[in-house]
């Protein structure tokens, strides 16, 4: 049995800048107003998985509290997203957080899947994994963006295990088959902009991760993420501190080794993030628990075809906009994202 608030010693050894994420990762935790290590737990859950010893890197919170709803972050993302809801959702949930094996803080092993069906029995599998290890039954379940795509996957292999889901700006939702030639779509575009998506679209083909983008265009990086952070996350917290930690956080993330970033390209196809095995004809057909889609009025991500299933009748299926939101809704507007999820988590729980 694991018990919660020992983290395990994993065979693999953090590396500094592991130990140093880490110690920013507290600090940014420190602001949700929860007191760690007391009311927020910091954890390394260990998996059996594919014949090696893994770590899924773990937030825990509201363990009173009898209902459970885990969250999962997007791509190359990490729990930390969420830090701002915490409070909120630990007075009534017990809220588990969980960075993607491969991700984040997790567990760093080599990443051997070569299919889109390969890469998402990974995610699906090691998710589930993880549950066995917690010990918990029926839970709702939150992802975000490339979460929400494993999330959604995720529920249509265990719909008995999902009482609610929560899928914020998900990815690969909306069938993208129509889509044009990414380079013939560049020729749309003014000048400066082909010139940035191309470059953007020769990394996508080549397979190019963001760590191997940072590590081998170290100056520009680094200034194009301290610019990226501050221009995204400069009006939360005072004096820019959350911007100004996230900055310095992901500069420890990005010169960590490998892990399942290269697991988009099995995914997503470029641009908008469409989907190879799009999520819309599935949950129109197989998927049969309540789910509520949230996108954000400055969203990038395409929302037609949630808007094609709602239209269409789907029991239980919802679309909703969060306003003053562009794709992060957690980071950006985390307010209204909790206050509508509240709602619905109070709506009569019954659905068939």
């Amino acid at each position: 049995m694991f018990l919660f608030g020992k983290s395990p010693k994993p065979k693999e050894i953090y590396t500094q800048n592991a130990f140093k994420a880490r110690a920013l990762e507290e600090k940014i935790l420190e602001l949700s107003g929860l007191e760690l290590h007391k009311e927020l737990h910091i954890l390394d859950v260990p998996i059996e998985f594919q014949g090696e010893l893994h770590h899924i890197h773990t937030y825990r919170c509201g363990e009173k509290n009898l209902e459970t709803l885990v969250l999962i972050h997007g791509y190359e993302g990490c729990s930390l997203f969420f830090f701002q809801m915490l409070k909120d959702l630990a007075q009534k949930y017990q809220v588990f957080c969980i960075d993607l094996l491969g991700m984040g803080l997790s567990s760093r092993h080599e990443f051997k899947c070569k299919s889109t069906e390969e890469t998402i029995e990974y995610f699906i599998d090691s998710i589930e994994k993880w549950r066995e290890a917690v010990e918990i039954g029926e839970f709702y379940l939150a992802g975000l963006s490339f979460g929400g795509y494993m999330s959604a996957q995720y529920s249509l292999k265990y719909q008995e295990r999902i009482t609610k889901l929560f899928l914020i700006s998900p990815a690969g939702l909306t069938n993208g088959d129509w889509l044009m030639d990414p380079r013939e779509w560049a020729k749309t575009l003014p000048f400066f902009e082909r010139q940035k998506f191309l470059i953007k679209t020769k990394g996508w083909e080549d397979r190019v991760s963001p760590a191997e983008y940072y590590q081998k265009y170290k100056i520009i990086a680094k200034i194009w993420l301290k610019n990226h952070m501050y221009k995204k996350f400069s009006k939360i917290g005072k004096e820019n501190e959350v911007a100004h930690l996230l900055f310095k956080f992901y500069s420890k993330i990005l010169k960590l080794p490998s892990g399942s970033d290269k697991s988009v390209y099995f995914i997503l196809k470029s641009p908008k993030a469409y989907a190879k095995i799009p999520l819309e004809d599935l949950i129109s057909k197989e998927l049969n628990i309540p789910t509520v889609c949230y996108y954000g009025d400055r969203d990038w991500m395409d929302p037609a075809g949630a808007f094609r299933i709602a239209e269409s009748g789907k029991k239980g299926f919802k679309v909703k906009v969060i306003n003053e939101s562009g794709h992060l809704i957690p980071i950006l507007n985390p307010k209204s994202l909790y206050e509508d999820m509240m709602k619905e988590l109070m709506d009569d729980k019954k659905f068939f």
